[in-house]
């Protein structure tokens, strides 16, 4: 059984997805209510979502100094950028690098690299996935967010749907930068993907901390 085909939301072709500047569609089929849908690139009102790629990306010397985003510069339980293993991989990836789009380009460069693209179910830790170097978004997304704060740069976890061959399909991918004020890298990246276009990236949920969030049990309802 294909459980990654179970899940995919049909939808009409995007003709060459990634030179596409605007993305509008209508969601239905799933409770929205209490997703972050706005910001980051992406719009929600009246049951209409529209992300535009990012029309700039600016930088900052890391490790950030702002004390606006300490959240997502924040170890968790499952996101262990204060492990000895994750500060010692970030500052090994990272090198004596203080451009902060630099230095998100070669965390996200070395997790593809790194990680083995298997599926994998269970919760995503940081420490486990640098271990096994196995996983999925969710353990790539779990791991990059690790490296990312271990580094100095602020990041979180977002659960969404990402276009793919005539479909959404659900996809977690870390969040390394925000359309209002900084910190802003790279606006989502995929560290599964060698390179993600921001605008096939659709985020019904995002979390900190979890990756699997509620995104993922509501995707697999939504009509586009």
């Amino acid at each position: 059984m294909d459980i990654v085909a179970l899940v995919k939301i049909p939808s009409s072709p995007i003709i060459n997805p990634n030179g596409v500047k605007l993305l509008k569609a209508r969601l239905s089929g799933a409770p929205l209510d209490g997703f972050d849908l706005d910001g980051g690139g992406q719009t929600w009102k009246n049951g209409v979502i529209e992300v535009r790629s990012a029309a700039e990306v600016r930088s900052y010397d890391v490790p950030y100094a702002g004390k606006d985003h300490a959240a997502d510069l924040q170890a968790t339980m499952l996101v262990q950028s204060d492990d000895r293993n994750i500060r010692g991989q970030a500052a090994e990836i990272v090198g004596k690098e203080k451009d902060s789009l630099e230095a998100a380009k070669k965390l996200n460069t070395w997790v593809y690299e790194a990680v083995n693209k298997q599926p994998v179910v269970s919760i995503p830790s940081a420490v486990e996935v640098l271990k096994q170097r196995v996983g999925d978004c969710n353990e790539h997304t779990t791991l990059y967010t690790a490296l990312a704060r271990a580094a100095g740069i602020p990041a979180r976890m977002a659960a969404g749907i990402v276009y793919m061959k005539n479909g959404f399909y659900y996809h977690a991918c870390p969040r390394c930068g925000w359309a209002s004020g900084r910190p802003s890298t790279p606006r989502s990246t995929s560290s599964c993907r060698r390179h993600a276009h921001p605008v096939r990236h659709r985020r019904p949920g995002e979390a900190v901390g979890d990756p699997e969030a509620r995104g993922k049990a509501e995707s697999g309802r939504i009509g586009i």
